[in-house]
């Protein structure tokens, strides 16, 4: 499902590699849908909202194995070039999570799998088809997500087909704006709607501005101890090697003032949709609005 180093790849044996591999229908029938996934944490988020620092923070814990945006979730969108259906999709997916939670039990850890940002267009069948796990949304104000996505554009929206599956919003309709920006407020509103109204006991929702408030809440709901690891917010949250490290850095609240005063009128948008997500579900409480 996927070859690049890093991932699948190095996970074949030296020896006759080949023969280490099989078709998806053998392996279905081999692996069986796990039923239970008590051991597993997974996060959706909006873009640029910490989720990578708080997987950093969790793995600094000794207590997981973490996966982060695994490249076998694109099945989920591409549909192995539509040869399956979606449901067939979540069931490999599941088989797969349930393949790295039985592996992280082995070695005496528990799951942490953090989806890519897009993720919310199945969030709810993911939960569904994940019994037992605990979830997380991340989320943020829109201004310093929307700067960054302009200042570092990710390269699923710099792909003109991408960014044609994020349609405007009624209300973008006559703002004057590049499509990226156009694309990017879509996708954004959308991943807030999507877990708006969502109440289930095991899906914590954690504002970028209330995770070093929440550590020991966000700990304790995914089953982890913590003992002696305090949240670090200058935890290199991109850095592969932590010798390497160097501290992370909060965008300059200048260049985020130079953003919401280019593209007023999308940021309203994004704000209200914001404010909505807020007050929507279980409460602001719940949400942790803190000084969102």
């Amino acid at each position: 499902m996927d070859w690049r180093p890093g991932f699948f790849q190095l996970g074949l044996p030296v020896e006759a590699p080949v023969a280490a591999i099989q078709p998806l229908d053998a392996w279905c029938d081999q692996v069986a849908l796990p039923t239970e996934f008590a051991d597993t944490s997974a996060i959706f988020h909006v873009s640029r909202c910490g989720s990578t620092l708080l997987t950093q923070n969790m793995k600094a814990t000794g207590e997981v194995v973490v996966l982060s945006e695994p490249p076998f979730m694109r099945i989920m969108r591409t549909l192995l070039d539509d040869t399956l259906d979606e449901d067939m999709a979540i069931g490999i997916v599941a088989r797969t999570i349930g393949s790295w939670q039985d592996w992280a039990r082995s070695i005496n850890r528990k799951l942490v799998i953090k989806f890519n940002s897009q993720a919310h267009s199945y969030s709810e069948k993911l939960m569904q088809a994940l019994p037992g796990a605990r979830f997380l949304f991340l989320h943020r104000e829109p201004a310093p997500v929307l700067e960054s996505i302009e200042r570092h554009p990710p390269s699923y929206l710099l792909r003109g087909g991408d960014e044609d599956r994020y349609a405007p919003e009624p209300e973008q309709e006559g703002m004057t704006a590049p499509s990226l920006m156009h694309a990017a407020v879509s996708r954004y509103c959308t991943a807030l709607r999507a877990f708006a109204e969502v109440t289930d006991a095991d899906l914590l929702k954690i504002a970028y501005c209330d995770l070093a408030r929440r550590w020991p809440e966000i700990l304790r709901h995914c089953g982890l101890r913590g003992e002696g690891q305090p949240w670090n917010a200058l935890i290199d949250a991109k850095a592969r090697n932590p010798e390497a490290a160097a501290p992370y850095r909060p965008v300059e609240p200048e260049k985020v003032s130079s953003f919401a005063a280019r593209h007023r009128e999308l940021l309203e948008l994004a704000q209200m949709t914001y404010t909505k997500f807020l007050m929507s579900g279980e409460g602001s409480a719940r949400h942790g609005m803190g000084n969102a």
